[in-house]
């Protein structure tokens, strides 16, 4: 690949970057049909032949927004998530770090976005589902078969998800960000009735020990 090549297909994809940009405020904003392709070719600036040369409809930008928001949460979910050792201490960390995520202002507003359109483009509901809901799903499974048979780490995952996504639910209702010490009173609240045993750590050990017995047997 030549310089020139390569100079032009850098350039291309920060003017890709600047209108999803641009675009994802205003729908963000102002809704999907409030937002029109004119006033994002304005913000940007120069032709508007630019902003069709990237995307050929107002609904191909539109997906192509959702698809790179839900990206940006997905991954910092990713980051959030990465524990693989259960203990309850770890559980209530990853609680309060979880929530404080999924209640920015942008991951608000990009619920708010999907759960407005989605009835308009079932496709933007998809995306959202599979890359966020069903990955955050299999992420928090997979920590809870840490410290727990299948069945039960299925039915600590759904309680905690149904929590989860109330809890958030009421901060979109009331259109307000949560404080710290809201998101650790629910994140306590719901480790006191998931009824982990107290004795929990010792049982852990106990499988640990009985499973490095049969591994030397």
């Amino acid at each position: 690949m030549d310089k020139c090549t390569s100079k032009r297909e850098e350039n291309r994809a920060r003017r890709r970057a600047a209108i999803l940009s641009i675009a994802h405020q205003g729908f963000l904003d102002n809704g999907y049909a409030a937002t029109s392709m004119s006033a994002i070719a304005d913000k940007l600036g120069g032709s508007k032949t630019t902003l069709w040369s990237h995307f050929s409809s107002k609904e191909e930008l539109f997906n192509a927004v959702v698809e790179d928001l839900v990206a940006k949460l997905e991954n910092d979910l990713r980051d959030v998530l990465d524990v693989d050792r259960f203990s309850v201490e770890a559980l209530r960390r990853l609680l309060i770090r979880l929530c404080a995520r999924l209640m920015t202002p942008s991951a608000i507003g990009l619920t708010r976005l999907v759960i407005g359109e989605a009835g308009r483009f079932p496709e933007v509901g998809e995306v959202f589902f599979r890359n966020g809901i069903t990955t955050l799903r299999a992420r928090l499974l997979r920590f809870f078969e840490g410290g727990f048979p299948p069945a039960r780490a299925g039915v600590l995952m759904e309680l905690t998800m149904c929590a989860v996504q109330g809890f958030r639910f009421s901060s979109i209702v009331r259109g307000q960000a949560l404080t710290n010490s809201e998101i650790e009173t629910f994140v306590d609240c719901l480790l006191e009735n998931l009824r982990i045993p107290a004795d929990w750590a010792d049982r852990a050990a106990a499988a640990d020990s009985v499973s490095d017995n049969d591994a030397d047997d």
